[in-house]
């Protein structure tokens, strides 16, 4: 019983702390979150083996009966037993930052580190908790490496090979990290300690990607992977589009102050402890949790930016086993760590703070419930905005959209529809759209002639906070009536 009561306690204080960061940032802020809870809402009333998605009309998501995040929806399943989605809206970032807390914990006291650094890792930086924050499974993948790796600096196979398992299974994506990891231990074992083994780090790798591989609808998934990652650097490659895929791009100097300074003056401030003591001769979980931190801020600067997810664990992690070993976790680096800490909270409920706008939970609710009332089943809907997807889809299973998650899928379906769709492109006419990039020149027609003739739809909704410039164009057309409008969301219907 009074080894139960650390862990209770740290249980207790993080739900207590994740609890109110979720509240404060109003439960969601990430669009996609919607779509995750939103098809794991499906798997719960239909069954996890139900794969058609029709919701994304003008999407290549709708042509394949496959879901690329399909071991991670069923893990957020369970959570719809509340049944109210405002409960679901909140408890699922709480949910996944509490068992994201619990994993870090288990990491660190394998490593011998007190299990209240756990909040340190996810504290170490306003965008590495922005991130950890969302409903995206990047909120458990992050740690499920570092598990995986104190499994294999441990001497604990099963540990690593049962993080492998859930990783492939919930983020197979990802599995590719585990390479990484894998490698690092086996060749500072080799370096080190004079020993080559490298048999529970090959075994990793094989249930990783063994596990990832083997989910319903593999060719479907493995083709929209295609989309997502080789499509993408093909169109950004050909010079159409520049923005899509934002955090697949490297890291710029913004963002690695918002996601990389704070941990990178810790491991700096441990390195500063370690020049008075002496280095413990068993050290290799230290090389190799480094090595690891250097090859996700390689990642983050020469190919994408979500290397933030690996580097942040790993380097709070190298700069707690080297204070460790440099004479203990003592007051002085406990400030170092606190320090930190405190400035990432504190500036994650400052940009919460500066939003001009924080109840986007339930902006379309109403227009859902709308459009539910007053349109026919399976009535395709216009929405203003690809992201805006996930909330219509997430409150009105009833109508279809054009489609959401990465835009990828969208230009991949039909580049002509996709510019139709991009109603908010730059040098676009407010209440005008065409099928070609806007930069060239060419002739556009109105959105309420484009629409019902390209779209087959008689519906637009809009969100009131964006597209403003539209939406007085809108007002402004003859064949344009407003239907439905309340402080968050306005509903258009093309007239004949």
């Amino acid at each position: 019983m009074r080894q139960m009561k650390p862990f209770v306690t740290f249980l207790f204080a993080t739900l207590a702390i994740v609890g109110f960061l979720c509240w404060y940032s109003q439960f969601n802020y990430d669009l996609d979150n919607f779509y995750h809870l939103g098809h794991a809402r499906l798997y719960w009333e239909k069954g996890p083996s139900f794969r058609p998605f029709p919701w994304a009309t003008y999407s290549v998501i709708s042509q394949h009966n496959s879901d690329m995040w399909w071991g991670f929806h069923l893990l957020l399943t369970p959570l719809w037993i509340v049944k109210d989605p405002i409960w679901v809206i909140g408890l699922a970032p709480v949910f996944l930052l509490t068992l994201h807390a619990l994993i870090a914990r288990w990491a660190l006291v394998r490593l011998k580190i007190p299990q209240w650094y756990a909040l340190a890792i996810l504290f170490g930086s306003v965008a590495f908790l922005t991130r950890m924050e969302t409903v995206r499974p990047q909120a458990l993948s992050s740690v499920l490496l570092l598990l995986i790796f104190s499994g294999l600096v441990t001497n604990g196979p099963w540990i690593a090979v049962l993080g492998s398992a859930v990783l492939g299974f919930i983020h197979p994506t990802l599995s590719y990290m585990v390479i990484l990891i894998g490698l690092c231990t086996a060749l500072t074992r080799r370096m080190l300690d004079k020993e080559w083994n490298a048999w529970i780090e090959v075994s990793c790798v094989i249930v990783a990607l063994t596990v990832a591989v083997l989910r319903p609808g593999i060719p479907d998934g493995l083709a929209l992977l295609k989309v997502q990652l080789i499509d993408l650097m093909v169109a950004k490659k050909a010079g159409e589009i520049h923005n899509f895929g934002a955090e697949l791009a490297p890291m710029g100097s913004s963002y690695f102050v918002r996601s990389m300074l704070g941990p990178t003056l810790v491991f700096t401030a441990a390195l500063f402890f370690a020049l008075r003591e002496t280095l413990d001769k068993k050290y290799h979980a230290l090389a190799a949790s480094t090595l690891i931190s250097l090859g996700a801020i390689g990642i983050s600067m020469l190919i994408t930016r979500r290397g933030v997810d690996q580097y942040v664990p790993f380097v709070i992690t190298s700069a707690l086993l080297l204070i460790r070993q440099t004479g203990g976790l003592n007051f002085l680096a406990g400030l170092v760590f606190t320090g930190n800490s405190i400035c990432s909270v504190g500036g994650f409920i400052w940009q919460h703070h500066l939003r001009p706008h924080k109840l986007n939970a339930t902006d379309f609710r109403g227009a859902d419930e709308w459009l539910i009332n007053n349109t026919k089943k399976g009535e395709i809907v216009g929405q203003g905005v690809w992201s805006d997807f996930g909330p219509l889809f997430f409150w009105n299973r009833h109508n279809r959209f054009f489609g959401g998650m990465d835009p990828i899928f969208q230009y991949t379906f039909s580049r002509e529809k996709y510019w139709a769709m991009s109603l908010g492109a730059p040098l676009r006419i407010p209440g005008q759209t065409g099928t070609r990039n806007p930069k060239e020149m060419q002739e556009e027609s109105p959105v309420s002639e484009v629409y019902p003739k390209l779209f087959n739809t008689r519906w637009l909704v809009l969100h009131r906070y964006t597209n403003r410039a539209l939406q007085d164009a809108l007002k402004e057309d003859p064949k344009a009536k407003v239907r439905y409008e309340d402080e968050y969301a306005i509903v258009f219907e093309f007239l004949p």
